[in-house]
């Protein structure tokens, strides 16, 4: 049995839900990266800060929240919208398709090469995504099926969501399957500082992370616990994103954009020089305390009611 303790902050009319420091670090860092990789590929980052952070994180929120349309029904979500609206419900899968959308986006904007601006963008999505399962397992969302083995994990706060949405496995052992989600995003951020440094060709990070994450999601899901009113076929969901980044890829090729180019750096992928262009850039750094705010705001700020962002009477 483990405590998790699920909100730092009662208020009167709001609570501060822990989840959304992990939102905002894991954000910060997955885009600081991001920035820093293409300023190490000599990309003048500092002059498109700004129309990165605005294209890519309004377009993962808002299909990370529109994902939940699928989950729940067609029918039944715009029965009641509003109530379903001022649900904290997010989904990645669905934040990835905003990832994609808003890149393709960004390509047509700033005409910065396809797939060194993917790699760059997935690159910070790995570090995101590993930040974000450690705040799931916090959280008490995605969790695994009940399990009798010892490694199980038994969620005992009662605001944890899992036990707010089904008391009853208050104190069960689940698989922590979120742990295990973020042990693979961690391997794979590591594969693709390895290609950083040994293998710097345009569009294999890109590779890595959507055959990593989307194998991930269909491997794990089998040990993930889903609600009978779910409705999103998340395996399958994996695979068409696999086989759409196929077909994007053989697209820009055909188009002229080159695929494994060798990408040489201007300045060495390294921690040191990481916080040397951060702390010189407070443009950038700004831009970053956006984001911060923007997703703690969106994840860790509840109504009165924990999993709703307003007030609204039903």
């Amino acid at each position: 049995m483990i405590h998790i303790p699920t909100v730092f902050y009662h208020g009167r009319s709001f609570n501060l839900v822990t989840f959304g420091l992990y939102a905002a670090i894991g954000s910060m860092t997955g885009y600081s990266i991001a920035f820093f990789y293409l300023y190490s590929m000599g990309i003048p980052v500092r002059q498109y800060c700004w129309e990165i952070v605005l294209v890519l994180v309004f377009s993962n929120l808002i299909f990370a929240k529109l994902f939940s349309i699928f989950s729940i029904g067609r029918g039944k979500y715009f029965k009641n919208l509003r109530y379903h609206l001022n649900e904290t419900s997010f989904y990645q899968q669905g934040g990835v398709i905003g990832f994609i959308i808003g890149t393709l986006c960004l390509y047509h904007f700033l005409q910065i090469p396809f797939f060194l601006l993917s790699d760059a963008v997935c690159l910070g999505g790995i570090a995101s995504m590993f930040i974000g399962r450690l705040g799931c397992f916090n959280y008490g969302c995605c969790v695994g099926k009940p399990t009798k083995r010892k490694y199980g994990i038994a969620y005992t706060d009662p605001e944890a969501k899992i036990c707010r949405d089904l008391p009853g496995f208050t104190g069960t052992p689940l698989i922590p399957v979120q742990l295990i989600a973020a042990f693979a995003d961690f391997l794979l951020f590591s594969l693709c500082c390895i290609v950083i440094f040994f293998y710097s060709y345009s569009g294999l990070i890109m590779i890595i992370f959507f055959f990593g994450v989307n194998i991930k999601r269909i491997a794990l899901q089998t040990m993930r616990w889903k609600d009978s009113s779910n409705r999103i076929p998340y395996q399958w969901v994996a695979f068409a994103l696999i086989i759409t980044i196929t077909l994007i890829i053989f697209s820009f090729r055909s188009s002229g954009e080159i695929i494994f180019a060798y990408e040489k750096s201007i300045t060495s992928f390294t921690i040191g020089n990481y916080f040397s262009f951060l702390s010189s850039e407070r443009l950038i750094i700004l831009s970053l305390f956006f984001v911060g705010v923007l997703n703690f705001s969106v994840y860790g700020i509840h109504g009165k009611k924990l999993g709703t962002h307003f007030n609204i009477k039903q």
